[in-house]
């Protein structure tokens, strides 16, 4: 059956009756004719992958990655195409396995606990405070010798009390992981998030 047969046969009703999303995802509010241009000039010259296409200009992908090594004071940076796909690879980048604990703050986006499981390893949840972020006190109370790394996830572009998130982590000699996919930009104290952890 086509789509337009299946039009006339079916006729949903929108659940948002075409209303704007709401401003707490507003992402979409900032495309703009820069962003536009830039997605255009990679379909035209059919250059959607790092390495392939028809231009000899550097990738965007590459570009992005030196910005970012500039930005966060790091050697290496790799971009990926989603905040789910970072976690994953950094999951196996610590070698974060069965039996393993990871503590992450009781607020998340959902890729969070879903990479520590698909790892084979344990999520743990601890309370936040009010920056939305880990609460020291409660992590310092549950991180333990199954830890093997805390996830500071920096939320709906609020960034948590990183360093002494931190300082809990050095001191325990845990991994620390930001995951700051919805903090681009956002600095704690003048530096930028992403810049505080081991990744």
């Amino acid at each position: 059956m086509n789509v337009g047969k299946l039009s006339k046969i079916y006729k949903p009703t929108p659940v948002n009756s075409g209303a704007l999303l709401p401003y707490e995802w507003p992402g979409s509010y900032f495309i703009g004719e820069e962003e536009i241009k830039a997605v255009t000039k990679v379909l035209r010259t059919r250059s959607p992958f790092r390495y392939y296409g028809q231009t000899n200009e550097e990738p965007y992908s590459d570009r992005l990655e030196k910005a970012y090594c500039k930005r966060l004071n790091r050697k290496h940076v790799l971009a990926v195409n989603s905040g789910t796909a970072a976690l994953s690879i950094a999951m196996k980048a610590m070698d974060i396995g069965p039996g393993d604990e990871v503590l992450m703050p009781g607020y998340f986006w959902i890729s969070c606990p879903i990479t520590v499981v698909l790892a084979g390893a344990i999520p743990c949840l601890v309370d936040i405070d009010d920056t939305w972020g880990i609460d020291p006190d409660d992590l310092k109370r549950k991180i333990g010798p199954r830890t093997k790394c805390v996830m500071m996830v920096h939320m709906s572009g609020a960034p948590g009390d990183i360093e002494r998130v931190a300082d809990i982590c050095r001191k325990h000699k845990v991994y620390l992981l930001e995951d700051f996919s919805q903090a681009n930009g956002a600095k704690f104290r003048g530096k930028y998030v992403g810049s505080f952890g081991d990744m």
